[in-house]
């Protein structure tokens, strides 16, 4: 795969890591922006079984180290099955999913969900807050909107009336209310953090102390570190889609988030709607978050493609978390993260 030609091709001019002393890095790369990364170094995954699946809509791929005495098959299955319950639970494309029930029930009283997604809900509340907007699950009116070509601006702006996290009402233990009519939930912004993350504890309560999860080639986590290495390399690219550095990931996550994808030979298409506007986001940006939490990297990569300018409100908000923006005009590295990334060369 391309991913793994353009690794075999560099070295690496430093050691570091994150969340783990530095030690002599691997050649194992992950290509974030090309489709489908693949794992450059295998001999850096000796012992490990590797299962992809399709689900939520894009590829997942668990590689983990087997617990002795412990079945890879039922591990794996277990690890896949978090996923999909996530899925069951929010997916806006399962017509009896809590989320798409909510949205039928918008603005005509209360629902009772299961418990996990009341939680969810009161995190994502609590994360359009702190991200001033920028994030918020409630943008699904501009969503949908978003899929009709060139809408007009009386239907933009009756879209974004609905749009605002104030609008759901929780009530213990569980139950639920979307105070107007026609808001949608959309759990596009960090679905597959949370997914993610519950495969993370799946694994650590089964006593797995090494995995690497790929969801889509957008959102990692590296689970501890391959024997012999201090992390799991991820390589990024930039904005001309050229090798740029190397991120190891050790009991971290990372997500990076994209303003434009592109469709067709010579087309891009953006696709991120700011939540506090109703507008596409129409520049080049990107975002690489690297978190204790795959959640927390998929929430703050969507709002810094949204708004660069939160980059000192979600330091002061996350400060576990560190950014890379890149843009067209360069690149801008939180200071927490320079001393642990790898400058790749030929």
């Amino acid at each position: 795969m391309l991913s793994t030609t353009i690794c075999a091709r560099w070295r690496l001019s430093a050691t570091t890591t994150i969340g783990a002393r530095c030690l002599p890095l691997a050649l194992l790369c992950l290509s974030i922006v090309l489709p489908r990364p693949a794992l450059a170094d295998k001999t850096s995954f000796d012992g490990l079984r590797v299962h992809r699946q399709w689900v939520m809509g894009t590829m997942l791929t668990i590689a983990i180290e087997v617990p002795r005495g412990r079945s890879a098959e039922r591990l794996l299955q277990g690890a896949f099955s978090q996923v999909s319950e996530w899925d069951r639970l929010l997916s806006t494309f399962k017509v009896n999913s809590d989320l798409s029930r909510l949205n039928r029930q918008a603005g005509k009283g209360w629902l009772s969900v299961d418990r996990r997604v009341f939680e969810y809900l009161r995190r994502s509340i609590a994360d359009a807050r702190r991200t001033k907007g920028a994030f918020d699950i409630t943008v699904g009116a501009l969503t949908v909107l978003g899929r009709r070509p060139r809408p007009s601006d009386a239907r933009r702006r009756a879209a974004l009336a609905l749009v605002g996290s104030r609008s759901i009402e929780l009530a213990s233990p569980n139950r639920v209310r979307l105070t107007r009519v026609g808001m949608r939930l959309d759990p596009g912004g960090n679905g597959k953090g949370v997914a993610l993350d519950s495969v993370v504890a799946y694994l650590r309560k089964n006593g797995v102390r090494r995995a690497f999860i790929d969801f889509g080639g957008s959102s990692f986590y590296g689970l501890g570190a391959p024997k012999g290495r201090t992390g799991w390399p991820v390589l990024l690219t930039d904005a001309k889609k050229k090798p740029w550095r190397v991120v190891l990931l050790a009991d971290r996550g990372l997500s990076m988030s994209h303003s434009a994808q592109q469709t067709s030979p010579g087309h891009v298409r953006y696709h991120i709607i700011d939540p506090r506007s109703g507008k596409r986001i129409h520049v080049w940006r990107a975002v690489a978050l690297i978190c204790k939490t795959a959640t927390e990297a998929d929430v703050l990569s969507t709002s810094l493609v949204v708004d660069p300018g939160l980059r000192a409100v979600l330091r002061r908000e996350y400060p576990a978390c560190a950014a890379i923006v890149f843009t067209t005009q360069g690149v801008a590295i939180e200071p927490s993260l320079r001393p642990r990334i790898v400058v790749p060369r030929r």
